[in-house]
């Protein structure tokens, strides 16, 4: 082993003491330097530094101060430090985060003769507790802080290490045990490798970190009825164990367990296998039982598992033979019925899903038959004669397909009768001579062309109503069936008569068109809205009906009449909702490609108002309304401009006057006068002359029940019962400084939730700081409060949860949330700041 302690001042002698010796200073101090060399050179080999015992760490409530307690360690250096009893420990000074340690110190003490400078009769042992960001050299750290605030301090011991034992060794390495410190105490933690010459008893579980060499026998001697119990733990992947009735091999940590994977063949209940998997015994050579409803064994290829073939048991015992390609291509029932594309034949011996070929003769014995699934309703067919020849099922309906013609023909087979082409434009020939019947309808797609007379006797002279007998358009499926149609009611006739006429879908409509598809008349089903593209002219009275009702005022709209069906949120309505109903005359421009309209409207009877508004625009537009007249009294919503005198001659002793002021107020209604800066009303004066500005029933300001002034409207006072409504942050002006109020609500995670004025962060849990973006001239007044935001309703917190405020200076302020159990807690909390500025 390297030598790495410098023996040059080591003492290596003693004093040798008998009666009468005569004895010096030097003598003492080599007995002791004796001694001390050897206790020191013995705790810095062999002893690791750390804590011996006590110097426990304990935040004090309520306090920025911890306590340690007395207790022992050992040092790097080989010092043995000794804390005779309790510390209590603040000088934290401006490091709010770090290392809380100790450090061995000495001095001499208890000087004998001043005169002389080394007469210290003592060397005194003394112990530094102190704070650093990184531990010092031969310190013993204690723990780690952080100091939250004034009163608290967060500390962990994590990093306390106690005391061991070095292992000297040939290359000086740190081969050393010790325990595992606060988070693991009852831990002995070897930072080396172990070996063990004998035998080795252990109570837990062992882990071996590196390679565990055994030149004997490993025996597991337990007898535990638990397969996981008395087991040789390799790697941590394998397990080897026993039970009394059976051995045991597992793998661990979900990791697969591999038989042979470097090859060789593998035999059971043989010694001597020749292939590589050989299962010697019995008729019942094995069983692949499954805990699931079903079993399967794949047989895969270096074709990869995408091409493996598998041979199931399914349920209800039904064996399957599985292809990637096909599922369960090839079923076997218990009952021995054969399933090919199916996976259940019925009682059918042998039942095939998809095309069979037979490429010999398929004979049917007596009166067998061939049986076709009702399933298959598409276009395929059942019974091919030819390709492209033969017969098949579509839904409901037996089709015939043929490349050519459908012919029917008399017994002979050459005398043809009908015939029907298959191509798409072919048709339907008749080659008898006779009457050709329908007892239905008779449907005609295309053109249908009579060469001789046709004859529509389809309604009877009787008074009745008949449907449609004559149709262009019949859908049952949509209700559509339109045509011809005879009305036998009187009384439903528009002039109290029966009659014929057309009969359209409520969701249609029936029109004239002109060549290029001009519409010149179109009757809307179910409103029977009619259009009509060019001039009417009427000879007789004409009757125009009644309003239509509207869900938006400014879309492009006809000339006419219109309403808003009652609903005063209709888009576009006039000002005045306070009736339901609203009436709006239009008249539309004539160029259809733009939007201009002029519209009058007005409220329904309560409160006769008229408003009317010009649309210029080409989409849909709703500007502001224009009131014209009012029955009763007017109000507007825009400023009025007057150029001459505006009166109101009620009783001839109320009058305004724009050139002259007037104060007599029990003639005067209204007075403007001056430069527009005042207006008077009834007694109750506005007076905004220069800058101030006064409401009240007299010019004394001392009964204004609002006056602003002191230039600049900088001052207010309140002396009447109007109230005040402050919109923002408040602040007064003065010959000195002004007072300004700050008010905001803070989330639980340190953002702003409203407010301005101020930045906010989250110091630690519940600890907040609100720094002001202007600072006051002096310490402002804080107070805070927890809040419930959104919570109109709640009935609030516990009455124990708070929020204080721990620091106020002329920048920030510091505010603190707590629970009821009186810890630290986020929490939502608003906050005012009143100060000078």
């Amino acid at each position: 082993m390297p030598a790495t302690q410098d023996f040059t001042n080591f003492a290596t002698e003693r004093p040798n003491y008998f009666p009468g010796q005569f004895l010096l200073e030097d003598d003492f101090e080599l007995q002791h330097k004796y001694l001390g060399d050897r206790q020191t050179y013995h705790n810095q080999s062999l002893q690791v530094s750390g804590v011996l015992e006590g110097l426990e760490v304990t935040p004090i409530q309520d306090k920025k101060e911890v306590e340690i307690a007395a207790g022992t360690a050992i040092d790097s250096a080989g010092n043995l430090l000794v804390l005779k009893q309790k510390v209590n420990f603040s000088s934290f000074g401006e490091l709010t985060a770090g290392i809380l340690y100790l450090q061995f110190t000495q001095e001499k003490a208890n000087k004998q003769q001043e005169e002389i400078a080394e007469s210290f009769t003592r060397w005194t042992e003394n112990i530094v507790v102190s704070v650093a960001e990184t531990l010092p050299e031969a310190a013993i750290a204690l723990c780690t802080y952080e100091t939250i605030s004034d009163d608290e301090v967060q500390v962990d011991s994590t990093v306390c290490n106690y005391s061991g034992v070095y292992l000297p060794n040939a290359t000086n390495q740190n081969l050393s045990i010790r325990s595992g410190g606060t988070a693991h105490p009852n831990l002995a933690v070897l930072n080396g490798s172990l070996k063990v010459t004998g035998d080795a008893e252990t109570i837990g579980n062992q882990t071996v970190g590196k390679n565990l060499n055994v030149t004997g026998k490993v025996a597991i001697a337990h007898e535990s009825q638990d397969a996981n119990g008395d087991a040789l733990a390799i790697g941590s992947t394998l397990r080897l164990g026993h039970n009394l009735q059976y051995g045991w091999i597992q793998s661990h940590n979900a990791k697969p367990l591999s038989i042979n994977p470097l090859g060789n063949n593998i035999g059971i209940g043989t010694a001597e296998p020749t292939h590589f998997f050989h299962v010697k015994t019995g008729d019942a050579v094995g069983l692949f039982e499954s805990t699931g409803t079903q079993a399967y064994l794949r047989l895969s290829t270096q074709e990869g598992l995408d091409k493996r073939v598998e041979v199931a048991n399914r349920p209800g015992g039904r064996l399957a033979l599985w292809t990637s390609g096909g599922s369960d291509a090839l079923n076997i029932t218990q009952t021995g019925n054969v399933g090919i594309g199916t996976t259940d034949p019925g009682d059918s011996k042998l039942q095939v899903q998809g095309k069979l070929t037979v490429t010999e003769t398929l004979n049917l014995q007596g009166s067998k038959k061939i049986i076709f699934s009702d399933t298959d309703t598409s276009n395929n067919l059942k019974i091919q004669l030819w390709s492209g020849y033969g017969l098949g099922m579509n839904g409901s309906t037996l089709f015939y397909a043929a490349n050519g013609n459908h012919s029917w023909r008399d017994n002979a087979g050459t005398n043809e009768r009908m015939k029907l082409t298959t191509a798409a434009n072919g048709g339907l020939t008749v080659y008898g001579s006779g009457t050709s019947s329908f007892a239905g309808n008779l449907t005609v797609d295309q053109t249908f062309t009579v060469s001789g007379t046709f004859n529509l006797n389809v309604f009877s002279d009787s008074a009745s109503d008949e449907w449609p007998k004559f149709t262009w358009l019949r859908d049952t499926s949509k209700n559509w069936n339109e045509g011809l149609i005879k009305n036998g009611t009187a009384s439903r006739g528009a002039f109290g008569r029966i009659g014929f006429g057309v009969h359209l879908d409520s969701t249609r409509e029936f029109g004239l068109w002109s060549s290029g598809w001009t519409s010149l008349l179109a009757v809307e089903g179910g409103t029977g809205n009619t259009k009509i593209s060019g001039s009417l002219t009427i000879g007789g009275a004409a009757y125009l009906g009644h309003e239509a009702v509207i869900s938006n005022f400014g879309t492009k709209l006809a000339s006419g009449f219109y309403e808003n069906g009652g609903n005063k949120q209709t888009t576009g309505n006039v000002p005045d909702t306070s009736h339901d109903w609203s009436h709006l005359i239009t008249a539309r421009h004539g160029n259809l490609s733009t939007n201009h309209q002029l519209q009058i409207a007005a409220s329904y009877k309560n409160n006769d108002r008229l408003f009317f508004r010009k649309i210029e625009a080409t989409n849909t537009s709703n500007p502001s309304w224009n009131e014209v007249a009012t029955r009763s009294a007017n109000t507007f919503s825009e400023n009025q401009n007057f150029d001459k005198k505006l009166r109101f001659n009620a009783n001839n002793n109320r009058a305004i006057y724009g050139d002259k002021r007037g104060l007599d107020n029990s003639r005067e209604t209204i007075v403007m006068s001056g430069h527009w800066n005042e207006l008077e009303v009834r007694g109750r004066v506005i007076d905004w002359t220069g800058s101030n500005l006064h409401i009240g029933h007299e010019i004394d300001h001392s009964s204004d029940a609002i006056y602003i002034g002191n230039g600049k409207l900088g001052h207010v006072e309140i002396q009447g019962t109007t109230p005040l409504k402050i919109a923002g942050n408040w602040a007064t002006t003065g010959a000195e400084n002004s007072l300004t109020m700050l008010r905001g609500l803070i989330k639980p995670d340190g953002t702003i939730y409203s407010g301005s004025g101020f930045t906010s962060r989250k110091i630690s849990t519940g600890l907040y700081e609100i720094t002001f973006s202007t600072r006051f001239a002096d310490h402002p007044a804080v107070i805070a409060t927890q809040d419930f935001p959104n919570t109109v309703n709640s009935s609030g917190g516990d009455t124990r949860d708070n929020a204080v405020v721990v620091d106020i200076s002329q920048r920030k302020c510091r505010i603190k949330c707590g629970g009821g159990s009186g810890s630290a807690s986020d929490r939502y909390f608003s906050f005012l700041a009143i100060g000078l500025r």
